[in-house]
């Protein structure tokens, strides 16, 4: 409903323009994509382990986010202009374009902002219990229900009391937490349980896992380097 609303208010000759300057800036809230993969022990659990259906999953999951993430990018772009003064920058906030026009388009973003939420909050508290319940195994009954709480009262509290941190913190949790877990481990526990020996092109296989490998890291040591001088000035 919304691109077929917006679609027709688009200038897509937009999409033409392309503006790097900024590129790098972008890559930690961009890595926020991948928070996706912190169910993937649930999913697992939810198909019994079975390999083929669990993959299947996640390339269908991945492959509706990414093509959702996209879409959005592109009518943005098409919605608002550049700033001729922004650097690259757009004009304005392509929802805020969007909720200002008011009736049933302003409704249908709040409605789907509040989905967007829910959805969040539900995959994030599902990931919390599952490793909540792994780590008081054996402990008393309401201890993983309790931490799961504390785990979720606690942010909530934060960033009730400070909203623009919010945004500094997708940032963070891009640049690093997000960099660490979902790009640099996966290669080296794939590495480290020798799976590229075991599929029928083993040497590409094992070239795409280092590739994936040397990339998060640079990535990685790319962000530590920026940080420092910024922080050094």
């Amino acid at each position: 409903v919304l691109f077929a609303m917006g679609a027709p208010l688009a200038s897509w000759s937009r999409l033409l323009r392309a503006d790097w300057s900024h590129w790098w800036n972008q890559v930690p809230p961009v890595l926020q994509i991948l928070v996706y993969l912190e169910v993937l022990p649930t999913v697992c659990r939810l198909l019994n382990f079975d390999r083929h259906r669990v993959r299947r999953a996640i390339l269908a999951g991945a492959s509706c986010l990414l093509l959702l993430d996209l879409g959005w990018s592109a009518l943005g772009i098409g919605l608002v202009p550049v700033a001729t003064a922004g650097g690259g920058r757009l004009a304005a906030d392509p929802v805020d374009v969007l909720l200002k026009s008011g009736g049933p388009v302003a409704a249908f973003i709040n409605v789907l902002a509040g989905c967007a939420i829910v959805t969040t909050v539900i995959a994030t508290n599902l990931a919390l219990q599952t490793f909540f319940a792994d780590a008081c195994r054996g402990r008393r009954k309401g201890s993983a229900g309790l931490l799961c709480a504390l785990s979720v009262a606690i942010p909530v509290m934060i960033s009730a009391m400070s909203p623009g941190i919010f945004f500094r913190a997708i940032g963070l949790q891009g640049a690093y937490p997000l960099t660490i877990l979902w790009g640099c481990l996966p290669p080296l526990i794939a590495l480290r349980m020798g799976l590229a020996m075991r599929s029928r092109l083993p040497r590409a296989k094992l070239a795409l896992i280092s590739l994936l490998l040397a990339v998060a890291v640079t990535s990685l040591a790319g962000r530590i380097t920026t940080d420092l001088s910024h922080a050094l000035g």
